[in-house]
């Protein structure tokens, strides 16, 4: 799936950045999304106190995935 998602993203309006930051790292973050094998694409609503509420690229991607 992660190789899936560089792919769509690929001449979008969207930048990608694979980082290996600590958690505090997702406080600036307009949106997050996870991906494993059972479930393919599921946006986050909060992690610690920060809540995310934007699911404009969970919608841009999750018809392709």
């Amino acid at each position: 799936m992660r190789r899936r998602v560089i792919e769509l993203l690929i001449g979008t309006e969207y930048s990608l950045h694979c980082v290996s930051e600590p958690i505090e790292a997702l406080a600036d973050a307009d949106e997050v999304l996870v991906s494993n094998a059972l479930m393919p694409l599921l946006p986050v609503n909060t992690v610690q106190s920060w809540r995310y509420c934007s699911r404009q690229l969970y919608d841009f991607l999750r018809p392709h995935c």
